[in-house]
Formats: structure tokens, C-alpha cells, sequence
């Protein structure tokens, strides 16, 4: 009898193994589809996000990006800029310190571009260049993608110039300087969607998979437009062998949660195995179900203590009950993750000096602002604020009273106006907007601020110094005003007319 029991029990086991195997396999297949389509719409939103946020960026200025781009792809291998270089200031400070001493009486605008000598256009390129640059290495890894790029169809057919190119490429062997504008043959062939979307004049939902040093790559364009004309195609590649990563972990983990649904169908059919099974399923089932009802650990307790013997069911138990612990642990885990992600998120639109927004917050503000202005729903104003004398504070004093003056106009202005509302920009350069309830209070405000900064001092470690700053105020004015930038330009003006007042006018 014995014999004949266990025999029977092993048909059963092989119809058990065969009918769970089938049907992870099936499901496992069809989880495997299902979230393939759900991370490639995830990986190009991200990509689409991507170049929506690279776009805003070189667009805050059109015209100036527009003259920058001309200029590069006819000079660019006239212009010298460093492979190794890391940071836009020295050449931003040169090219302003140059401009200064050609033009002493003026302040640099587009339209100035063209009347300037060759060496100050260089000079403006090298500054816009590394900044743009920067920017898009510093998206590249905060989107954790291999590649972003900026390329320019070239009137030759096949041939395109890499205008920003986020690989940085030197000229020639252990040449310190770097490729510009490089113009390489990249045919139709290569890139199919590259050439179909320019053509078109619109973005497409496909992409052109390149399989180089990057590894598997999936590249999006969206086309950059100036004044209703094509300009050039912002680049975005995805990581493809990540993404299959990412979709056979998460099949894997459905996998899991589906097998544990099917052991407890199939524990149905072992019932007519042996009644002494019963029980035990049976308290296992229901242990899983309060477990899915309620979420509380606490069930893997009266799980382990319903356990009994060596054989089947109590092996299943104990597998059940580390499953719900890993899931719990599991998330936690993601929650904890999830937790600082957010306050990552939160850091990377802050200013490190003063806590305030920082540039890239305000240039979402600004998106912000400018789509209202498209709604004729426009109601705001911009003050902008600059420290007079730091470079002078700091030349004497040193950089951590440089600071000291920084946080100290920071802080007063966050005594007039709400912190959410005080962008620090450069420097020594903040921006508040005026919106909401501070619209009709925006003169006084500004005269509250202008009094407090009357009694405003910072410790030297020799004495006490005066911080002051300029002032200029702007408000929305839809008869003029076609976007944000137009209501900065004319703050930035009436600040520097204030700077001149108070004679602090830099040189």
C-alpha cells in the first residue's frame, strides 16, 4: 500500500511540477510583453522630458543661441577650447572683461554681436560653448542616460554637424583642444528616423538603435525651431541593455508573485490527495490572504507556527513565510529609495549656498510664467537684485565673507518676500517674482527691501561692511510683453540704471 501511495503522489507531483511550470512560463511571456511596452514608454517620456528640459534651456535666448550656432559650424575650427576644461566662468568673466574694455560705457546684447571684433566673437562662442556643454553633461548624468547631443543637418546630403557633442573629441592625437562643429558622414542609411523627422518637420514617436561604445542605444530627436524654422535636432540616447535589465527584473519579481497565486490554486487539486493535507493548505491559504488583505508581517508568525512535520506542505510554509519577509523587506526598501530620490530631486533645484531656487528652478519658473502669457493669463513681475562690489569684497576680504554677503541679501530678502518666490541666478545676481498677492504690493515691497538693506552689515574678522545692492523692478505688460524674457530684460536694465546711480557700476 505504501508502495501504491507513493506512487500516486509522485504522478501528482509531476502533474503539479509540469501544470507550474507551463504556467509561469505562459504568464512569465506575457508579463515579459506587457512590461516591455510599459519601459519603453517609460525610457521615451524620460527621453522626450529630457529634451523638452535641453530645449528650454538653449531657447532662453533664441536669437543668441541662433548667432551661436551660425557662428561655430563657419568658425569652429578657428576657436581654441580646452578637452579638459570644467567649468564656463573664467571664460564667461574673460569675455566680459574683454567686452569691457572695448565698450566701457556699454553692457553686452545680441545686437552687439555683430559690430564686435573677431577675437570678442571668439571670445562669446568659447563662454557659450562650454556652457551649453555643461549643460548637457550635467543632464546626461542627472537622467542617467549614455549620450546627449545637438546636430545640425549640413547642406552636403549625408553630413551632419555635431554642434553640441557630449563626447568630448580631441582635434588630433594629444591635442589639448577639442573637435567643434564636427561635420561627419552620417547617411540616411545610418540614421533613418534621424532623416525622416527632419524632412517631415515634426517629431515621431520612433527612434534609430545604434550599437556602438555606448552599448545598445535607442536615440529620440526633437527638432529645435527658431522663429517657426528648423534649426537643428536635439539628441537623447537610452540605455537599451538597462532597460531589458529593468524589464527581466520586474518579470522576475511578477514571476514570483504569480507562482505563489498558483501553488495555492494547485493546493485545490492536492486536497484529494490526502486528507491529512487539508488543514495545512488550508491555514496556508487563508495566512496568504490576510497577508494580501491587511499587508501585516505579523501573519509570517502564525504561519511558521502551523508548520508540522518534514514533508511538502511544510517546506512550502517556510518558503511562503521568507517570501512575505523579503517582500516586506523588499518595500521597505523602495520606500526608503523612493524617499531619497525625492529629496535628490528637491537638492537639484536648490541653491547650495543659500537654500533658495537655484537657476535651473527659475527656468521653470519662467516656462511656467510664459505659458500663462500664451492663456493671456499673465499677472506678474520680475525684481532683480545684484550685490554691488562682491568681486571687491572678495578680493579683500576672501571668499567666505564674498559668501557672508551673499546669504545676508539672501536672507533679507526672504524677510520681504516668500523664499519659494527668491531665485539666486549667478553670482551675485537673485530674481524675485512678483504673482498672487504681492502683485499689487510690488512698489512697496521693493522700498520695505531697499530700507532694510540701509542697515545691512556683514563681519569681516576686521570690522563691519556695507552690503548693498541694485534694484530693478518690472512688471507684465501685455501690449509689449511677448514672454518672460522681455519683462527680465527691462528689470535687468532699470537694476543697472540703479547700479549707475549708486555709482557701483562695474569695470
Amino acid at each position: 500500500m505504501k508502495e501504491k501511495k507513493r506512487g500516486m503522489l509522485f504522478k501528482f507531483s509531476i502533474v503539479f511540477a509540469v501544470f507550474t511550470v507551463v504556467t509561469l512560463v505562459c504568464n512569465g511571456l506575457w508579463t515579459y510583453i506587457d512590461q516591455k511596452g510599459i519601459y519603453e514608454e517609460k525610457y521615451r517620456d524620460n527621453a522626450r522630458h529630457l529634451s523638452g528640459l535641453l530645449e528650454s534651456l538653449v531657447l532662453s535666448d533664441p536669437a543668441d543661441f541662433k548667432t551661436y550656432q551660425d557662428y561655430i559650424i563657419a568658425h569652429g575650427d578657428e576657436i581654441d577650447i580646452p578637452i579638459d576644461f570644467n567649468n564656463y566662468l573664467k571664460a564667461k568673466n574673460d569675455f566680459y572683461k574683454a567686452f569691457a574694455e572695448e565698450y566701457p560705457t556699454e553692457s553686452y546684447s545680441g545686437e552687439k554681436f555683430d559690430s564686435m571684433t573677431e577675437e570678442l566673437k571668439k571670445l562669446y562662442i568659447i563662454y557659450r560653448h562650454e556652457y551649453f556643454l555643461l549643460t548637457f553633461e550635467k543632464a546626461r548624468e542627472t537622467f542617467n542616460v549614455p549620450y546627449t547631443y545637438y546636430i545640425v543637418p549640413s547642406d552636403e546630403e549625408g553630413y551632419v554637424y555635431y554642434v553640441i557633442d557630449a563626447e568630448r573629441t580631441a582635434r588630433e592625437e594629444n591635442s589639448k583642444y577639442m573637435v567643434l562643429a564636427d561635420c561627419c558622414n552620417d547617411s540616411e542609411e545610418v540614421m533613418p528616423v534621424f532623416y525622416k523627422s527632419w524632412n517631415l518637420g515634426k517629431n515621431i514617436d520612433e527612434y534609430d538603435r545604434f550599437d556602438n561604445e555606448y552599448g545598445l542605444t535607442n536615440s529620440y530627436y526633437t527638432i529645435l525651431e527658431i522663429d517657426g524654422k528648423k534649426q537643428g535636432m536635439l539628441c537623447v540616447d537610452t540605455d537599451v541593455t538597462q532597460m531589458y535589465t529593468d524589464i527581466s527584473r520586474n518579470t522576475a519579481i511578477q514571476m514570483v508573485k504569480n507562482g505563489l497565486v498558483t501553488v495555492a490554486v494547485m493546493a485545490g487539486m492536492l486536497l484529494f490527495i490526502n486528507k491529512r493535507y487539508i488543514k495545512k493548505l488550508v491555514a496556508l491559504q487563508e495566512n496568504i490572504k490576510d497577508y494580501s488583505d491587511k499587508k501585516d508581517p505579523g501573519i509570517v508568525n502564525k504561519i511558521e507556527q502551523g508548520i508540522r512535520g518534514y514533508d511538502e506542505i511544510a517546506t512550502l510554509s517556510k518558503q511562503t513565510a521568507e517570501m512575505i519577509l523579503e517582500l516586506e523587506n523588499y518595500m521597505n526598501s523602495l520606500l526608503r529609495a523612493t524617499k531619497e530620490l525625492s529629496s535628490t530631486k528637491e537638492l537639484a533645484h536648490k541653491d547650495a549656498l543659500t537654500g533658495v531656487g537655484n537657476k535651473v528652478r527659475y527656468d521653470t519658473e519662467m516656462l511656467r510664467l510664459d505659458h500663462y502669457i500664451t492663456e493671456n493669463k499673465g499677472e506678474f513681475g520680475l525684481i532683480m537684485i545684484d550685490l554691488n562690489f562682491l568681486k571687491l569684497i572678495n578680493d579683500t576680504y576672501g571668499h567666505d565673507v564674498g559668501n557672508l554677503a551673499i546669504r545676508k541679501v539672501c536672507s533679507e530678502l526672504c524677510n520681504i518676500f516668500p523664499t519659494e518666490k527668491v531665485f539666486r541666478i549667478g553670482g551675485d545676481e537673485f530674481v524675485v517674482i512678483i504673482e498672487g498677492e504681492l502683485y499689487p504690493k510690488a512698489e512697496n515691497l521693493v522700498e520695505d527691501f531697499k530700507e532694510a538693506m540701509k542697515n545691512a552689515y556683514i563681519s569681516t574678522g576686521e570690522g563691519q561692511e556695507k552690503v548693498s545692492v541694485a534694484v530693478g523692478l518690472a512688471m507684465y505688460d501685455k501690449n509689449t510683453d511677448k514672454n518672460t524674457e522681455s519683462v527680465f530684460k527691462r528689470a535687468d536694465k532699470y537694476m543697472y540704471e540703479n547700479k549707475k546711480k549708486m555709482k557701483a557700476v562695474r569695470t
